[in-house]
């Protein structure tokens, strides 16, 4: 893949007045998501986790429960959704245990499993056991590979799972191209504004909250391509050292500093979905 390639794919739209005044109101209720490995088995890309730069890591079982248990202390009942994925979750040896931790310390939230499928048919007894006794969504997106989606649909079914695919039936999964700006030149309140992921795809790692998903996992990035994208204490809020609920939720609804290196202008759609071949255009 090369510049022409991405110059030539459609530009992200900008969103909507609406949509972008949404960006710097707090929500009423938490959503959030957090990774349970880094790396993955498919590894896409321009994958904004920047799972196939990513070497092999594993999320701690004590640091998961002692981060549900703090937020459980702060939001109460107020957390409408998490999701737990990576990487491929589904590459975690005690993914169960995530399951049912989630689902102790938020017994009304959705919990949702989203992964690749691909580790589906491997899953033991004990794996659908726990998804549905823990009420757990499992979300999938179809992608232009060579493996049986209908025998994914019929082990739901028979197990009695609920279940989604995040991309229209029939479509087939494209790729966005995030293009970061090195040396961080960007106004980061505009582009605060103008990205769909701002205080949307909020994420929890190491018991810090960050508005998008992409300021947490630009280690990847850094350590991968040597670069130097820097992540400040500000750019994060610590839900240890947080006072309430609101605290957190004001700051998610506000611009951090690392929004520089988003080139917003830049972003394009559409592209034809492939793996990585860890080329950092994909990522610039």
């Amino acid at each position: 893949m090369g510049k022409n390639e991405i110059k030539q794919s459609n530009p992200v739209p900008y969103p909507s007045l609406e949509r972008q005044i949404l960006n710097i109101v707090p929500h009423p209720r938490l959503h959030f998501e957090t990774h349970l490995v880094e790396h993955c088995n498919l590894n896409c890309q321009m994958c904004i986790h920047f799972s196939p730069l990513a070497k092999v890591q594993f999320a701690k079982i004590e640091s998961f429960s002692n981060d549900m248990q703090r937020l459980r202390e702060l939001f109460g009942n107020d957390v409408s959704s998490i999701t737990l994925l990576g990487g491929e979750p589904l590459l975690h040896p005690q993914v169960t245990e995530f399951l049912k931790i989630a689902r102790t310390y938020f017994p009304y939230a959705e919990v949702i499993l989203y992964t690749n499928g691909l580790e589906i048919p491997k899953m033991k007894l004990d794996f659908w056991k726990i998804c549905k006794e823990c009420a757990i969504t499992i979300t999938l997106t179809h992608y232009p590979i060579s493996f049986d989606y209908k025998y994914v649909d019929k082990l739901l079914d028979e197990h009695s799972i609920t279940y989604q695919y995040c991309n229209t039936p029939g479509r087939e999964k494209k790729s966005i191209h995030f293009s970061l700006d090195l040396n961080g030149t960007q106004d980061p309140r505009q582009s605060f504004l103008l990205c769909d992921m701002a205080n949307r795809c909020i994420f929890l790692r190491d018991g810090r909250l960050y508005t998008c998903v992409l300021i947490p996992n630009i280690q990847h990035f850094n350590e991968y391509f040597h670069q130097c994208l820097n992540v400040s204490p500000t750019d994060s809020i610590d839900i240890y050292q947080a006072n309430n609920s609101k605290e957190i939720m004001h700051f998610l609804a506000s611009p951090p500093s690392f929004c520089r290196y988003c080139d917003v202008s830049r972003r394009t759609i559409l592209h034809d979905w492939q793996i990585s071949k860890k080329d950092i255009l994909e990522w610039t």
